[in-house]
């Protein structure tokens, strides 16, 4: 099974001595179904939806909440896409929710956007850029977003596609 045929998965079960999700297809109309129950071991290749779905698992349970997914996914930043899309608002909703989530500060205004995006040469219709990430976390960091330097240091500001 291909990641791209799962859109997400929905419960888990044991029949008949074997593990299975309820899976969502992405892609339904190529099956004429839009669910189906899979083994577990058909997602061997689909390690996000697996992911997501632990993830959605353990939200509920610290809430105390039965959350549907489709709720989830609105706190979840992996399922953000971190590049251009309708809003252009990806990545600053992935750190407001990462803010939420660890309980910090993070004052960042539309027109705090928009001032950075020109001072960066970004078009208003695009997202930010790999090349312009470095500027942005630092900009972020200048609104109250505190993180920890080293790990990205490690995992991110010495990536080659960061800008320097």
């Amino acid at each position: 099974m291909h990641t791209r045929e799962v859109h997400h998965l929905a419960d888990e079960r044991w029949f008949r001595g074997k593990h299975q999700f309820l899976l969502h297809w992405a892609r339904p109309e190529l099956l004429g179904k839009t669910t189906s129950w899979v083994p577990v071991s058909y997602l061997s290749t689909c390690s996000e939806a697996l992911g997501s779905y632990h993830r959605w698992k353990a939200f509920c349970q610290k809430k105390g909440e039965n959350l549907s997914f489709a709720k989830f996914r609105s706190y979840d930043a992996h399922w953000l896409d971190f590049r251009s899309y309708a809003t252009n608002t990806c990545l600053i909703a992935a750190f407001r929710i990462a803010a939420t989530l660890l309980n910090v500060p993070l004052n960042v205004s539309d027109d705090d956007m928009g001032e950075f995006m020109a001072n960066h040469k970004i078009d208003a219709n695009d997202g930010i850029p790999p090349a312009a990430l470095r500027s942005f976390i630092h900009f972020l960091g200048t609104k109250g977003f505190s993180f920890c330097h080293q790990t990205f240091a490690e995992n991110l500001l010495l990536d080659p596609t960061a800008n320097a």
